[in-house]
């Protein structure tokens, strides 16, 4: 089953994981729009009405009580009842894939350098949880392998960042080793850039992917020319036009939004009708998620 298909069709399912189990059992619902183009193996389907609680994305995993792109923050999110968590992913100058934001390893290890400069071995001894809090010492750089071993045993959804430029030699390792665990129908794969996202379309088909970027005139024509079953904005982009979700919708694009914290942005994106929320905080949006949810707007 594609990933598309385990969007909630209605806004009263997310409340933990029960809602996300709830989605699973829906069936797709094929819309008929004339400019709709399937992509990564879909057909189109039903988005969120405004006012539709969107769903809940760990960024980072869950960043805001654990170290980012570490497997405690990935299980921390899976736990809270998110319904995806999100992580950041690239390569080393052996090739090894890992779990890491930024292009240096300054910033979230007591290491130094360059990822893409650095061997695998140097980066699987650093600590990259003490930075964040004593109790997390000794936490390790994730490999991409052990991310994919806990999707395959836990079941969890992943939305999936290729950090930088991606070549095809290295996003075809990649889907290599997303083959390797199965969980093609968890992961929804997505890039900034552009040459990355049409290296994805063309070595793992079958897995959806989104495009991050500004809106933009020609955002929705790019993410068709991709292939891309969404487009991915800063919630900042969003706020300041909201239709914009109406019309990615209307062109067969799920809207997703990042990373937002506060609860009036929450508000205001779950107005827009976005399809989800990407939150440092999952635990706390799924809270506010069971609070605030209402029946979607009557249709005329």
């Amino acid at each position: 089953m594609s990933i598309i298909r385990r969007f909630r069709k209605h806004g009263y399912a997310t409340v933990a994981g029960a809602a996300f189990i709830a989605a699973l059992s829906q069936p797709a619902q094929a819309a008929s729009q004339a400019d709709m183009t399937p992509s990564a193996g879909t057909a189109s389907y039903e988005f969120n009405e405004p006012g539709e609680a969107a769903a809940v994305v760990g960024h980072r995993g869950n960043s805001g009580i654990a170290p980012e792109n570490t497997m405690p923050a990935i299980v921390s999110s899976v736990a809270s009842g998110a319904d995806y968590f999100e992580i950041d992913i690239n390569y080393t100058a052996d090739g090894e894939i890992v779990a890491l934001h930024d292009e240096t390893v300054d910033r979230t290890t007591d290491g130094t350098g360059a990822l893409r400069d650095l061997d695998y071995d140097y980066v699987s001894g650093l600590d990259a949880g003490s930075w964040f809090h004593p109790s997390y010492a000794g936490t390790q750089v994730p490999h991409f392998r052990d991310v994919l071993d806990y999707v395959s045993h836990s079941g969890a959804q992943m939305l999936l960042e290729y950090k930088d430029d991606w070549g095809s030699e290295q996003v075809a390792a990649s889907a290599e080793l997303i083959e390797e665990y199965g969980v093609e129908d968890q992961i929804i794969v997505q890039s900034f850039d552009l040459s990355t996202v049409e290296n994805l379309q063309h070595q793992m088909p079958e897995v959806p992917r989104m495009v991050l970027g500004n809106i933009t005139p020609d955002a929705i024509q790019t993410a068709h020319a991709l292939g891309a079953i969404g487009y991915n904005p800063a919630a900042a982009d969003v706020l300041e036009n909201p239709e914009w979700v109406e019309e990615a919708n209307d062109a067969g694009l799920a809207a997703f939004a990042w990373t937002v914290n506060d609860e009036e942005e929450w508000e205001a994106l779950t107005e827009s009708g976005v399809e989800a929320i990407i939150t440092d905080y999952p635990d706390d949006l799924i809270w506010w998620n069971a609070n605030q949810i209402r029946p979607p707007h009557p249709q005329g």
